[in-house]
């Protein structure tokens, strides 16, 4: 069989999850009346060093570092790869630069398939592309101009930029990549995993459970000053909420998993569809084998009342990724959070009493704080404490304190 074009999703990759925007293009891509295959590279390298995960992620690591000369044994995984898709029986390559972790590999690749198969007509896409290149990167291959988005100084033939749900079947059927504004809700086929083998995948917990990703929203209604969602992703697009649960209802029943992974910037960024989302999940799970998720949630200084937390938990959600940030209000305010820190307190009294387990953003250090606003957050840490006892609060990260791009 010969398609219309393989998408391959590139490591770095942590395997908890199966790539998500592969998957959903290829549905968008054969509704319309395309055959695609998709691929995920991260698995083959697995594969390819025996599931050894320590290896695994040894190996993958030089795709995020400085180091210039590829690892003897990553070397002849790229070269075996190189190979299997310059031969593909594929019109084209479509690699899915998903971020900066994945700039290295998508350079390597293309210089050993042009190498193999000049002709092979490669397209990339992916919000790695409209970012700069990763710092690592840059050092790596001597990238000298810092403000330079990385498309432009990627070897591929053609380049789809921002959304491709629409722009990838255009380029399908023309061969044409420009980007016309996309649609403003996310209301497209349902993706397809046929191609990926759940079992595959390491997973996200002891148990190696493996979850379905599924995407009920693009970009944030914040802007938070520290983050680039709102530069990569201006506009707000949403799903609607029957649709979704809908969606994840088939998925379930199609791939024989029950539990999702919402991959989502935020899932509350619009309160009326995910109303409508947890509502119709909430009377499925009565009269099906209930279906479970989690995803990325912000603090809104709006309280929504109990009965929509206990909805929330009969939905199916077992976990949220909260982004706090932090406990001083001053501090909240700088970053343009639009919140304050009550929201959390009131917030996580509701999960706790309703099941839903919490994981903690914070930042340390962010360029507003004071002393005082120090003490708050530590005593914050401590004032949590309380929930990690309960057991509802499981993880609390920091990440690596607070830093600026250059000449902002």
């Amino acid at each position: 069989m010969n398609y219309d074009a393989i998408i391959c999703s590139l490591p770095y990759n942590a395997l908890d999850v199966p790539p998500c925007a592969p998957a959903l293009l290829k549905g968008i891509a054969e509704e319309a009346g395309f055959s695609v295959y998709t691929k995920d590279l991260s698995v083959d390298l697995y594969e390819y060093l025996n599931n050894d995960t320590d290896e695994f992620f040894r190996l993958q690591d030089w795709f995020i570092n400085t180091e210039r000369i590829v690892p003897e044994k990553l070397g002849k995984w790229l070269d075996s790869v190189s190979e299997m898709l310059a031969q593909f029986p594929a019109d084209s390559i479509a690699l899915s630069v998903f971020s900066g972790w994945t700039q290295s590999c998508t350079l390597e690749l293309i210089d050993r398939i042009k190498k193999i198969n000049p002709t092979k007509k490669i397209v990339c896409g992916g919000r790695g592309l409209t970012t700069k290149p990763f710092a690592t990167v840059a050092s790596k291959y001597n990238i000298k101009e810092k403000h330079e988005q990385f498309h432009t100084v990627v070897p591929a033939d053609d380049f789809i930029l921002g959304d491709g749900e629409e722009s990838f079947v255009r380029f399908l059927r023309t061969g044409n990549t420009s980007n016309r504004e996309a649609g403003k809700t996310l209301d497209y086929p349902f993706p397809n995993f046929d191609n990926y083998d759940f079992t595959k995948y390491i997973g996200y917990n002891d148990n190696h459970d493996t979850q379905i990703p599924i995407v009920s929203s693009k970009g944030c209604v914040r802007a938070c000053d520290f983050c680039d969602v709102a530069a990569q992703m201006p506009q707000f697009k949403w799903k609607s909420g029957r649709i979704l649960a809908t969606e994840m209802a088939y998925l379930a029943d199609k791939y024989k998993l029950r539990d999702f992974a919402l991959v989502d910037s935020i899932l509350n960024g619009n309160m009326r569809q995910l109303e409508e989302a947890i509502t119709v999940l909430a009377e499925y799970n009565k009269t099906h084998e209930p279906i479970t998720w989690n995803g990325n949630w912000i603090c809104r200084p709006k309280d929504y009342g109990e009965e929509f937390y206990k909805k929330l938990s009969e939905s199916g959600c077992k976990s949220l990724t909260i982004g706090v940030e932090h406990g001083s209000d001053h501090v909240l305010m700088q970053m343009n959070k639009k919140t304050d820190s009550a929201a959390f307190w009131r917030e996580i009294k509701y999960l706790d009493k309703y099941g839903i387990k919490v994981l903690i953003n914070l930042i340390v250090g962010h360029w507003s704080e004071t002393w005082e606003d120090f003490v708050i957050l530590c005593e914050t840490l401590t004032r949590i404490q309380r929930y990690v006892a309960s057991g509802t609060v499981q993880g609390v990260f920091i990440g690596q304190g607070f830093s600026l791009l250059d000449d902002t």
